[in-house]
């Protein structure tokens, strides 16, 4: 597992951006709408050692949701309680949830189903994550 260390020196706070809000910015990779992929502090450096960890296995374009306002989560028919409020979910489809649900369990996430999930909604969650690796 890579040095959490270079993570944790990366993650830059981002404040104001349109449907996502405020949070810890994972430098060098934006979502499939170009936003940048955004969580709370742990979550960020987490998934960014993952990102580095991965060697190009996770990519931009497979992220289609990661922390989001009240405001857009209505939008999108989140529930009032979802972990994209707390910016501890994401997104994720293609070759990068293939990826995440191998070795995310390594970084503190995990896929977590639910009714009327597409099948790509991972959460953070470092001790969950860990008792229900592959």
């Amino acid at each position: 597992m890579l040095s959490i260390s270079a993570a944790l020196a990366s993650v830059v706070w981002v404040t104001g951006v349109p449907q996502i809000g405020t949070g810890f910015a994972v430098p060098g990779i934006l979502d499939c709408h170009g936003r940048p992929v955004v969580f709370e502090h742990r979550a960020a450096v987490a998934f960014h050692a993952m990102v580095l960890a991965a060697g190009g296995y996770i990519q931009g374009k497979d992220i289609t949701s990661t922390t989001r306002t009240p405001k857009h989560n209505r939008h999108v028919g989140g529930v009032w309680n979802s972990r994209h409020l707390a910016g501890t979910a994401v997104d994720v489809h293609g070759t990068s949830r293939d990826w995440i649900i191998a070795n995310g369990h390594r970084y503190g996430w995990c896929l977590r189903s639910y009714a009327g999930s597409h099948g790509g909604h991972f959460i953070f969650n470092p001790v969950i994550c860990k008792r229900s690796a592959p």
